[in-house]
């Protein structure tokens, strides 16, 4: 009967030191699990601010499309403008030297000369 007691305790010893491990195997589990979900928080939140950054990126091109798009028209209008003054140029210059003597010429000079000495008067 001493025996078998011996041998009862003996077993009973052996699962309180099973369960005592299982239970730390438990808590430690649970410290994986609560880190685990954590993680995904971080996570979840670093994927919404991802998407909110894409989203300004795309704002930011459109702009960018927008601001090149009118640029571009610019300076369209830019060269459309110089050739009109340049084609306004050449055809005041033919017309100048076909128009004009080089005495008037000089008697222009002369008068615009007189004008700034006065300052513009």
């Amino acid at each position: 009967m001493e025996r078998a007691y011996q041998q009862s305790a003996g077993v009973y010893r052996q699962l309180e030191r099973a369960y005592q491990q299982l239970e730390r195997v438990y808590q430690q589990l649970e410290r994986i699990y609560q880190q685990s979900a954590d993680v995904y928080r971080q996570l979840a939140r670093a994927y919404q601010q991802l998407g909110s950054l894409y989203r300004q990126l795309a704002g930011v091109y459109q702009q960018s499309a927008g601001v090149y798009r009118q640029l571009e028209h610019a300076y369209q209008q830019l060269g459309n403008l110089y050739r009109q003054l340049k084609r306004i140029y050449q055809q005041s210059a033919r017309r100048f030297q076909q128009s004009t003597h080089p005495a008037i010429f000089c008697g222009l000079y002369i008068h615009a000369h007189k004008l700034l000495e006065r300052g513009g008067r």
